[in-house]
């Protein structure tokens, strides 16, 4: 009669290491794909608005201003990056955006109560 010896934890160590393996793989993309970073600050009569978006192409993003809200997006339209909520009522039409270095520059009048 032959004997055959069973480790329970080798399946353990082999499921451990496929899960592993799989969340790895899974932060790489989220990393990928993370939100930018978003700094905003209110002088008296404007708002600045910076957006950090280091690893994306910014030649492919547009920048979509409303009256309360900023719309990032890529330039085909298919998919939306970040949108923003703004404190106060802005001058849309009268936005200045600069896009270089991985960083997006919006200076936008307030609307005058």
């Amino acid at each position: 009669m032959e004997v055959n010896s069973w480790y329970p934890f080798s399946e353990i160590n082999i499921l451990r290491d496929q899960i592993n393996k799989f969340t790895d793989e899974s932060l790489i993309e989220y990393s990928k794909m993370a939100d930018p970073s978003v700094n905003i600050y209110e002088e008296e009569d404007k708002i600045n608005i910076k957006v950090s978006m280091p690893q994306r192409n910014l030649e492919d993003t547009e920048v979509l201003i409303s009256e309360e809200s900023i719309l990032i997006q890529s330039r085909d339209r298919t998919k939306v990056i970040k949108t923003l909520s703004l404190p106060i009522k802005v001058k849309a039409q009268e936005a200045d955006t600069e896009i270089e270095e991985g960083i997006i520059k919006i200076v936008v009048p307030k609307i005058d109560k």
